[in-house]
């Protein structure tokens, strides 16, 4: 026999005795009931993704409470948290009022509806007249507060308060300011 002859043989052998040997091999290769397989992902859905030009919508009683815009929006590791970049959001108090503010990153928590906003954020309330500088901020949407535990520089037309943390209430429009609180208002004399 020529070795192009023994080339062909070999496939055609297995062939013409696969009804001998397919049952057996199959049965020994079928896997075994109750193994549960792994995935390439540890069974875990994962769903990263990148974007850019990203608008989120948070409705309150078919009414819009909340708008965030971001340049570029992705997630990470945890699906709820989502990361965003030059955020510009715009939020409505209970009478409708707009109050923007913007901000270089953030991260929005969709669990737990948490925006945290960082670096050069700015905070633009029209209807009082005031913008507020602070370096960190977190919205809480099912609370409805703004809170800024760093160094807050408050603008108004009347004066500047520079306070060293700041909680906001959007509901009734309080605000706590602490830690060192300082005030210029104009119109006042020295006394």
């Amino acid at each position: 026999m020529t070795r192009r002859n023994i080339v062909w043989g070999i496939p055609l052998l297995c062939l013409v005795t696969s009804p001998l040997w397919y049952t057996p091999v199959s049965n020994f290769l079928a896997p075994r009931e109750g193994v549960e397989f792994a995935t390439g992902q540890g069974g875990k859905d994962i769903q990263n993704f990148s974007m850019d030009g990203v608008i989120l919508y948070q409705y309150k009683n078919d009414a819009a409470v909340a708008i965030i815009r971001a340049d570029q929006v992705s997630t990470g590791k945890e699906s709820e948290k989502i990361f965003l970049k030059k955020v510009d959001s715009d939020l409505y108090d209970d009478a409708g009022n707009l109050t923007r503010i913007t901000s270089d990153r953030g991260i929005y928590n969709s669990k737990l509806e948490i925006l945290t906003l960082t670096k050069n954020v700015v905070v633009q309330k029209d209807v009082d007249q005031q913008q507020l500088n602070t370096e960190l901020l977190v919205y809480n949407g099912k609370a409805r507060t703004v809170n800024c535990p760093g160094n807050t520089l408050i603008t108004t037309k009347d004066g500047v308060i520079d306070g060293g943390n700041l909680l906001y209430t959007i509901a009734d429009g309080s605000y706590d300011i602490g830690g060192g609180v300082r005030c210029s208002f104009n119109g006042f004399l020295a006394p």
